[in-house]
């Protein structure tokens, strides 16, 4: 069979349907920065992406979005900027560039960006059928210079420092060095972040005697490694054995004199009560009720003391054996319990008295004395007691 001769423009018709489905299927890509880009925390941000090979994209859907497809930050179709379907936190801080859009480039702009704005960005063409897309990795990143070290009083144990700075993002690292530039663990790190996410960071480290005497701290941020540092230096004096020992001797002299207050107020207060309690009518023979009437208001005060944790009239446990039996030995004389309204008031606030360990111990003590020093001077029939008083059997 000899050859069949195809026509010359029959040729040229398969080879134009042949680069018309080719073009079809691949019609662009999408071009954009390289990531990562950074921008200054606060500063303004500019993001560019634009079509391969470069064509009219004015009649084409481009869509600016996060992590979802559905939630723009900035959305065109069709030749019209489509505010109200765009995520609101972003209409007002947005904008589209589409000075060569004729060319299929075009730029997003974000104004005072947050740490919020940190992350990818897709930058979304759709032409018909047909889309694509570039993703650009944004790192929003905050650094400060306000950095400051904190030294406590010495002690016993050495000098505890803290280094401060506030103001970065991401989260810096934070360490301590020496002098030759070894690291120092640090005694401890915390962090916090404020309602615009931006972290304070702090680290303390403990200097012991004859240890470290030139330390630094380090504060660098992980994006762009900018790094800020302050040093202090220690004199070896600091931890000489005169200044531990005049520590130590403040500490005691300030011990001494809050017992020595707290004692005087105690003397103060028992013998207000012995004034007011204790009549001189009260003797061996004698208890005056109408002395003891006006004494109550202030064994009221007492009663409140013992019971600031638990009230009277709440159920909280029995009564305690062992106050109890320290109250009973107490007693050494005899008295007339019908001429006793004072003692019995004190009964009665004693019989109360939970077996807790809410109750003030201070107050258990002084309410003891004050039960003594009303026993010496007057007479009180141990039966009295006997009869007001429930023991525990054990």
């Amino acid at each position: 069979m000899g050859a069949v001769r195809v026509p010359l423009t029959a040729h040229c018709v398969v080879l134009s349907l042949l680069q018309m489905v080719a073009v079809s299927s691949e019609q662009f890509i999408v071009n954009g920065l390289q990531s990562p880009v950074l921008v200054p925390l606060g500063g303004n941000l500019e993001l560019s992406c634009q079509l391969s090979p470069p064509q009219q994209a004015k009649h084409m859907e481009i869509r600016w979005f996060r992590n979802r497809y559905t939630e723009p930050i900035y959305l065109y179709r069709n030749g019209k900027d489509l505010l109200g379907e765009t995520i609101s936190k972003y209409v007002e801080r947005t904008e589209l560039v589409k000075d060569d859009i004729g060319r299929g480039r075009v730029t997003l702009r974000i104004f005072k960006v947050t740490a919020d704005d940190d992350g990818s960005y897709h930058c979304f063409f759709k032409d018909d059928k047909f889309y694509e897309e570039h993703i650009i990795l944004v790192n929003v990143v905050a650094t400060s210079s306000d950095i400051q070290i904190l030294m406590h009083a010495p002690n016993t144990k050495g000098v505890m420092l803290e280094c401060h700075s506030r103001g970065w993002f991401p989260e810096p690292h934070m360490e301590w060095r020496d002098s030759n530039g070894v690291l120092i663990p640090a005694t401890s790190k915390s962090h916090s972040q404020d309602e615009n996410k931006i972290f304070t960071m702090k680290t303390s480290l403990l200097i012991e005697a004859k240890s470290h005497w030139n330390v630094t701290c380090y504060i660098q941020n992980p994006v762009t490694h900018q790094e800020e540092s302050i040093s202090v230096v220690l004199p070896g004096e600091l931890f000489s054995w005169k200044i531990i020992w005049i520590m130590i001797l403040s500490i005691l002299s300030i011990l001494l004199i809050t017992f020595q207050m707290t004692y005087s107020i105690k003397e103060h207060l028992i013998h207000g009560i012995f004034q007011k309690v204790l009549s001189p009518t009260l003797n061996k023979n004698q208890c005056d009720p109408d002395k003891s009437e006006g004494s109550l208001e202030f064994l009221e005060e007492i009663a409140l003391l013992i019971h600031q944790d638990c009230g009277v009239a709440q159920n909280c446990g029995n009564p305690e054996t062992l106050l109890f039996h320290q109250i009973f030995a107490t007693i050494e004389c005899s008295c007339s319990p019908e001429n006793s309204d004072t003692i019995k008031f004190l009964l009665q606030v004693i019989n109360v008295t939970p077996q807790v360990s809410r109750i003030n111990p201070d107050a258990i003590e002084l309410l003891l004395e004050i039960i003594e020093l009303t026993v010496r001077v007057s007479s009180m029939n141990p039966v009295f007691f006997n009869a007001h008083i429930p023991i525990e059997s054990s």
